[in-house]
C-alpha cells in the first residue's frame, strides 16, 4: 500500500492528500489530551475539534462555504 501511495505522490495524482509515510497515523491511531496544556499554559483552543475540521473540509474545498447572514441595513420599523 506504502510503495502504491507514494508512487501517486511522486506522480501528483489528484485526491492524494499525503505521501506514503503518513499512513501510518491510520494504521496505528492515537489520541492526546490537551487538558495539561491548557492547566499550565492557560491557552484555550480559538476552535473546538468540530469547527476545526469544518474549517479544514471547506478549506480543502470538501463542504460548502459557510452560509453567511446578512444584517438589515435599515432598522426593521414597528407599524
Amino acid at each position: 500500500m506504502k510503495r502504491l501511495n507514494q508512487a501517486m505522490w511522486r506522480l501528483r495524482v489528484p485526491n492524494t492528500d499525503a505521501p506514503a509515510g503518513h499512513l501510518d497515523f491510520l494504521r496505528y491511531p492515537w489520541v492526546v489530551s490537551a487538558e495539561k496544556l491548557k492547566a499550565q499554559t492557560h491557552w484555550k483552543p480559538k476552535f473546538d475539534p468540530l469547527e476545526t475540521f469544518k474549517v479544514t473540509m471547506r478549506a480543502k474545498g470538501k463542504l460548502p462555504a459557510e452560509p453567511s447572514v446578512e444584517t438589515p441595513k435599515q432598522p426593521v420599523s414597528s407599524s
